[in-house]
């Protein structure tokens, strides 16, 4: 691994918000250098891009990696991946080794995946690619062999093995720190509470509270997912959110509840607070929970019911968060939320999976 800065020192990256259901960053791959936009995705350990191995039909002229353009790209031969995330069609393609940018973060002759079959019927913009965060030590999904991840490559060359997320919901303003926490991004201390699964950002919460009502201690445990905004929790924080929902009406399809897109009924859903032990109350806004148009006058939020909790960005916005690689343990601490404009509803259709 090379720098134009020692990167044991750490870094600042610049991240960007795609409608706030995704954030974005610049990475550089190949040499000379490729700019690609792909999301921060904590929820898998793929360093995976869209390439020029797709089919023209799919990619257009969609700006994807193209290693024939790379004077240091190598393809790994005999080696393929496969992929699929929940409720979509398997992505899989060969393996390159390349020059791989994020920051100053530089390594050389690293191994990544690359499509040559997309979910995507058409790459119509970005993200072009998945940069992964997830701790699981196995590595990549490659074939024969699976290779380590980005995540855990970069680690062993910083001082401190962590980084940090500062997003901020409707201003389009997000920073990832790398081997460094800045004290100046949150208020008072960070509170810490292990992971009890050594592949995933995963981590109990003690409970939840529903606007200004009582607090329901009732442990569960949740994974932090950066990938989408969704926010799944058990059923039964989900009837007692929409119970302060007037008219909110349960829907078994989506597990989730839909209610009147009326700007009277929409101003009155509440925030959530969750409890990380006995130190901790973090709260989501009401504004941070996403509003969706499912059809007519009907709307649905971006809560859901599941046997799995995966909490995202949505969360991630209203919090400093702390993931520490090194002592396997995530970090929480409140700040000052910078907020734009809040959101109309977004077009008609289904919540995703």
């Amino acid at each position: 691994m090379r720098s134009p800065a020692d990167p044991r020192d750490g870094t600042e990256i610049l991240a960007q918000s795609g409608s706030d259901s995704h954030w974005w960053i610049s990475m550089y791959i190949g040499t000379p250098p490729q700019p690609l936009l792909v999301v921060v995705d904590s929820g898998t350990v793929d360093l995976s891009v869209m390439s020029t191995f797709i089919n023209p039909a799919q990619r257009g002229l969609a700006p994807v990696y193209d290693p024939n353009r790379s004077q240091t790209a190598v393809l790994v031969d005999g080696y393929t991946w496969w992929q699929q995330y929940a409720g979509s069609a398997p992505n899989m393609g060969y393996v390159v080794q390349d020059t791989v940018r994020v920051g100053s973060l530089s390594m050389t002759n690293f191994t990544f995946e690359v499509d040559n079959v997309t979910s995507l019927p058409h790459i119509t913009g970005p993200p072009y690619g998945n940069l992964g965060f997830d701790p699981d030590p196995n590595g990549q999904p490659t074939s024969p062999k699976r290779m380590p991840g980005w995540l855990q490559t970069v680690m062993k060359f910083l001082h401190q093995p962590v980084f940090a997320i500062d997003f901020h919901r409707n201003s389009f303003r997000g920073v990832i720190d790398f081997g460094y926490i800045d004290s100046h991004k949150y208020n008072g201390s960070i509170t810490y509470t292990p992971i009890n699964q050594q592949t995933l950002w995963a981590i109990s919460i003690d409970g939840i509270g529903i606007g200004s009502g009582a607090y329901h201690q009732a442990p569960f445990d949740v994974i932090f997912d950066t990938g989408g905004d969704g926010l799944v929790f058990p059923r039964w924080a989900m009837d007692a959110y929409f119970a302060q929902v007037p008219n909110s009406t349960w829907d078994s399809g989506i597990n989730t509840y839909l209610f009147s897109c009326d700007p009277a009924v929409r101003a009155k859903l509440p925030s959530i607070t969750f409890g990380i032990g006995d130190n901790y109350r973090g709260v989501i806004p009401a504004d941070h929970i996403h509003v969706g148009l499912l059809h007519d006058n009907v709307c649905f939020t971006s809560l859901r019911a599941g046997d799995r909790a995966f909490w995202g960005t949505s969360i991630i916005a209203s919090q400093f968060v702390v993931f520490d690689y090194g002592n396997k343990r995530m970090g929480f601490a409140h700040k000052n939320l910078l907020t734009g404009p809040p959101s109309p509803p977004s077009p008609p259709g289904p919540p995703g999976p």
